[in-house]
Parts: structure tokens; sequence; C-alpha cells
């Protein structure tokens, strides 16, 4: 959600300074000057090289949109992270940086190198 600083006219539309925007997100995904048959339910579309240039400029993935629709995967995939963190940080150490590396926040925040590091498992005997 966005506030309006001042007065905007956008395209046809005019937003009044205080005004709040929300952006519909998951509608990024039924332009049909986008993708063909948008309406249609056909999640390989992104398997199509063509789709995924303009999917990584756009940076923007939200087929499920918010709220009541947000993604049913989203409350696993976050205790899958859990997991997986817990288990990284008390198996290894010595972290090793092989490649420089920096920060780039488009189209998203990323590593540009990846962050390509060297690790050493924690003898199982050290771990607590």
């Amino acid at each position: 959600m966005r506030e309006a600083k001042e007065d905007i006219r956008y395209q046809d539309y005019d937003i009044p300074k205080r005004c709040f925007v929300v952006p519909f997100l998951s509608a990024v995904h039924l332009n049909e000057t986008v993708y063909e048959e948008a309406l249609n339910f056909k999640p390989w579309r992104w398997m199509i090289p063509e789709n995924q240039a303009i999917f990584s400029f756009l940076a923007l993935f939200a087929p499920f949109g918010g709220g009541a629709r947000f993604c049913p995967g989203a409350e696993l995939a976050r205790l899958q992270i859990a997991l997986f963190l817990h288990y990284f940080i008390t198996t290894f150490r010595l972290w090793n940086q092989l490649k420089e590396d920096r920060m780039s926040f488009f189209p998203s925040a990323r590593l540009v190198n990846g962050f390509q590091i060297q690790l050493r498992r924690i003898p199982d005997d050290d771990r607590k």
C-alpha cells in the first residue's frame, strides 16, 4: 500500500494527495498482452523461455495475491526454512568466502555471485 504525497494524474486516473493506493498484485499474471491465454489455468507458462525473461524483469510472482488467497504453502515454507537453518548452523562452522560478492537490489535483493562459501562440518563430538 502506498500513500500519494501529492495530487497525481496517472493515465486516466486522478489520485488525490493522501489517498492510499493498493496494487492488485496477482493481476500481473492476468495480462493478455504479456501471457497468452492469461485467464486460463496454465501454471507451466513460466517454463516458457520468453515468459521467464518477462518474469525476471517484473520480479513479482504473486499468483495467489494476498489476504484469503495467500499462498497455501507459506507456513510450510517458513517451517522448512527454520528447520534447515537450525541444522545448518548447528552442523557447520568455519565459513570461508570463496569469491568476492556484492548486493544487487534490482530486480530484487540478491547477491550477484551467489555468495559462494566453503564449509567445514563440526565433528559430532563437538556439537551441542
